[in-house]
């Protein structure tokens, strides 16, 4: 297989049999033959858009750790009300003592919305400002809030 790349467009590649003669194809002012790096570095697998470092050998996903975690948190799926209360009771705790741990909360208008949220919100988003003060109430981690949620999308 050759392998010819655009001149001024690096993402238009064309690609043809060996059998054939480039020069019928294309135009070799505008398209020149790939290397062997080029195709490699074309060729490679990106596990993910984050993968925009190449190192030679492959793609590379520069994020830390936590970029990451914090991505995938961003990215959990919505927990319907019903999933987040019932993983709560399922989990041991009693709405009213959760309620009771929300008002623990320093901070008036976080309270308020965490209440409202717990009886009012049809949806709920993992770093939803709500979610995360009652995440404060239940006393979890970021990590063990995130084993929650996951169990919570079971329901």
């Amino acid at each position: 297989m050759q392998k010819f790349i655009n001149k001024d467009d690096a993402s238009d590649i064309v690609y043809l049999n060996k059998e054939v003669s480039a020069a019928e194809w294309i135009d070799l002012d505008k398209y020149r033959e790939m290397t062997t790096d080029e195709i490699k570095k074309h060729e490679a697998f990106r596990e993910n858009e984050f993968c925009t470092f190449w190192n030679g050998e492959g793609w590379i996903d520069p994020r830390t750790d936590e970029e990451k975690k914090l991505h995938a948190r961003e990215n959990m799926k919505i927990l319907t009300r019903y999933q987040l209360k019932r993983a709560l009771v399922e989990s041991g705790f009693k709405i009213d003592e959760v309620k009771a741990g929300i008002m623990e909360n320093p901070d008036e208008t976080a309270r308020e919305i965490a209440l409202i949220a717990l009886d009012d919100a049809d949806k709920f988003k993992r770093l939803d400002s709500a979610v995360l003060t009652i995440q404060e109430a239940l006393k979890k981690d970021d990590a063990a809030m995130d084993d929650f949620w996951s169990y919570a999308l079971t329901f």
